[in-house]
């Protein structure tokens, strides 16, 4: 909750009439929900012992594709860019982790 008081009112000389016949100016308050605090009801909604389960709404792609020791293995590698090559293809976002770190 946001308490602005009179700040704004007075500046656009908001106001009612009260019941003399006197200008009232009003008190103003706001909400507002920001971007961290419908991920964070998100996550707190939807989660397991293993992380996040996000819903598919806010998903940020449908699958993650994460392939182990890609690196090491020509045949992993083979596999899984032909996996992802084959979900974009059906239309499928994908986010494929082809960075060299440990996973």
């Amino acid at each position: 909750i946001f308490q602005l008081g009179e700040k704004y009112s007075q500046a656009m000389n908001c106001g009612v009439l009260t019941e003399s016949g006197k200008h009232q100016v009003l008190t103003m308050g706001c909400y507002g929900i920001g971007v961290s605090r419908i991920v964070a009801a998100a996550i707190e909604q939807n989660h397991d012992k293993y992380g996040i389960i996000w819903p598919d709404a806010i998903a940020p792609f449908k699958v993650a594709l994460i392939p182990m020791n890609m690196h090491k293995s020509h045949r992993i590698q083979e596999a899984a860019e032909a996996l992802y090559n084959a979900l974009q293809q059906a239309g499928i976002e994908v986010m494929f982790d082809d960075r060299k770190e440990r996973p």
